[in-house]
């Protein structure tokens, strides 16, 4: 994998984060975004840059730093654009969809968000890394490409 694949990686997963967390302030669709944000993320990159000829994975080790890299910026940008906008929306409307998540983010000190922050983003990881091998041995199985080891 190289630098180039890596830069839009970050960049496709960015760009998913932040249309994710706008798309969760509707209140219909927050529930959604946010599990497609959590288990599946990667799978709109990955085929991103298959489409445009990013050979992304090639290998297991790679399907999984693939996953791992997209859920973990993914979650940060949705963080970093949703948490705000929710802070500030909340002193004009009420959010009451959301139920103690708002009264929750106006009690809670920069640190305690940041740690809150980064574990739930660790879990991104897993889940977005686990749904990446997932679709790197579906499509291989089709391919018939051969599975080599971490």
């Amino acid at each position: 994998m190289n630098k180039l694949t890596v830069r839009n990686i970050i960049i496709l997963s960015a760009l998913l984060g932040v249309v994710l967390a706008f798309v969760s302030l509707i209140p219909v669709v927050v529930k959604l975004a946010v599990f497609i944000l959590m288990t599946c993320a990667c799978l709109p990159v990955i085929i991103l840059l298959r489409k445009y000829g990013f050979d992304t994975m090639t290998s297991v080790k790679e399907s999984l730093i693939t996953g791992a890299l997209s859920g973990f910026i993914s979650y940060m940008a949705f963080s970093l654009v949703f948490l705000p906008l929710v802070f500030v929306i909340s002193y004009f409307f009420p959010i009451g969809y959301l139920g103690g998540f708002v009264l929750i983010l106006h009690n809670i000190t920069v640190g305690l968000l940041v740690m809150f922050t980064i574990f739930i983003s660790s879990v991104s990881v897993i889940f977005n890394a686990f749904s990446s091998l997932l679709y790197y041995y579906v499509i291989s199985s089709f391919t018939g490409e051969k599975n080599d080891g971490i």
